[in-house]
């Protein structure tokens, strides 16, 4: 047949194959609603089929839509042809098409297509897409499915640590366009091969959505595969709950968890990043980006010395401490203090405070990485019990007060309050602070 002016073809193609895969991008702009874009084949008799329809819904498009399709055998034979065309009303309407191929493989546009590449999800709500997803060629075990087989289509892989132990539940059922199938393994036996039994799995528990579950112990690490029962993909929301929760319980400072003097053991597992900025000064090497934080509330149990540590955890974790008073931290906000690396990967930080104050301390990690971690805190008393009344008067006033400017930036050790060696800011913030009391 006779070229058309709206259409473009492929030259002849040497398609005598067992299998083959159409893909391209398209993407409209000044297209009216409901006029179209036909991808189409060449049959052997002549007759052109469309594999292809694209529908405009009148709206300028910003990216690039992905589409893939298997190649019927009866496109497949030498000699054969794709042609593209639009079906408008208009000569001025433009549609892209862009990254045409065919190949013998699918081709994945997903980071996380393979087992080997899953990705990190956390507890809450994770989005992703199967679009352009391709199949892992490994079958359910038979139980997952009453209906339809043990083949699962376009489906991507995540791994999740468990922040709890407790019942553990993975759901698609809200906001997920497509019929999924979920199936969750036991990542220390590795990526799973065809028939390997799940730890849960489902296709159809809420609707054409899924849901299973289970029972996890804090720290334990799974695979998770989404995909379709039916080659359908789409996007969604992988919804992940542990002991009812969408993550650690003090995984933002508005929930800080109370901590007090001596070692707690504690878990960063599923935490996500609080998206709050250290101040530069606080790593030397790792920047200002703290990930996978956790937070924590102290109240100060003596005028002293305040040392906190996360020395000897089983990852590289960061420590900032901010006064409490002023409520949460944003990006940059002035902290108490913070280290990142003090004893090898681990975290210290020790601080002159007064009793009774109240202190919120992230724990997290300059790389992102989590793992179980002890926080240990000491607050050791000055020697004198009221080292503030540098004169010795019983009162803290202006006579200190004189003395200990007097002996600005000396090593004076009456005025050198916080035993740091030098008379300074801190020694005067802690006489500020006990202004007025009797000793």
């Amino acid at each position: 047949t006779e070229f058309a002016d709206d259409e473009i073809r492929t030259n002849y193609l040497q398609l005598a194959v067992p299998e083959a895969t159409l893909s391209y991008y398209t993407q409209h702009r000044g297209v009216e609603a409901g006029e179209r874009l036909l991808v189409e084949y060449l049959r052997s008799n002549g007759d052109w089929v469309a594999i292809g329809i694209h529908e405009s819904d009148g709206v300028d498009q910003t990216v690039f839509d992905f589409h893939q399709f298997e190649l019927p055998a009866a496109a497949r034979f030498d000699g054969g042809r794709i042609r593209i065309r639009a079906d408008v009303n208009e000569s001025n309407d433009d549609w892209y098409v862009d990254d045409f191929r065919i190949c013998d493989e699918p081709v994945s546009t997903v980071p996380n297509d393979e087992c080997v590449d899953r990705t990190p999800v956390f507890g809450g709500d994770n989005a992703f897409t199967t679009i352009g997803a391709t199949d892992s060629g490994i079958d359910d075990a038979l139980g997952c499915s009453t209906s339809s087989g043990p083949t699962v289509t376009n489906d991507v892989w995540f791994e999740f640590t468990a922040f709890c132990t407790g019942p553990l539940t993975m759901n698609t059922c809200a906001g997920t366009d497509f019929n999924t199938r979920i199936s969750l393994y036991d990542a220390s036996g590795g990526c799973p091969t065809s028939g390997t039994p799940a730890f849960a799995c489902n296709d159809d528990g809420c609707g054409t959505g899924s849901s299973i579950s289970t029972f996890a112990l804090a720290g334990q690490t799974f695979i998770v595969r989404v995909g379709s029962p039916d080659g359908s993909f789409g996007d969604g929301i992988l919804r992940i709950e542990c002991n009812g929760q969408g993550g650690p319980p003090n995984d933002e400072c508005v929930d800080a968890e109370s901590v007090s003097d001596g070692i707690t053991q504690v878990s960063t597992a599923g935490a996500t990043s609080s998206g709050i900025d250290d101040v530069l000064g606080c790593s030397t090497s790792s920047g200002p980006t703290v990930g996978a934080d956790l937070w924590y509330l102290y109240q100060t149990s003596c005028t002293g010395l305040l040392t906190i540590a996360t020395c000897g955890s089983d990852f590289d974790t960061r420590i900032s401490v901010y006064d409490a008073s002023a409520g949460c931290p944003s990006s940059g906000s002035a902290n108490y203090a913070c280290n990142d690396d003090a004893c090898g990967t681990g975290s210290q930080i020790t601080v002159p405070v007064l009793e009774g104050q109240l202190l919120l301390i992230r724990l997290g990690s300059s790389d992102g990485a989590t793992g179980d971690a002890q926080i240990v805190i000491d607050c050791e008393p000055f020697d004198s019990p009221c080292p503030e009344d540098v004169d010795g008067s019983g009162t803290i006033d202006g006579a200190d007060l004189g003395l200990l400017l007097g002996a600005w930036g000396t090593p004076d050790a009456d005025a050198d309050i916080n035993g740091d060696g030098t008379v300074n800011g801190a020694d005067l913030g802690l006489l500020l602070g006990a202004w007025g009391e009797s000793c």
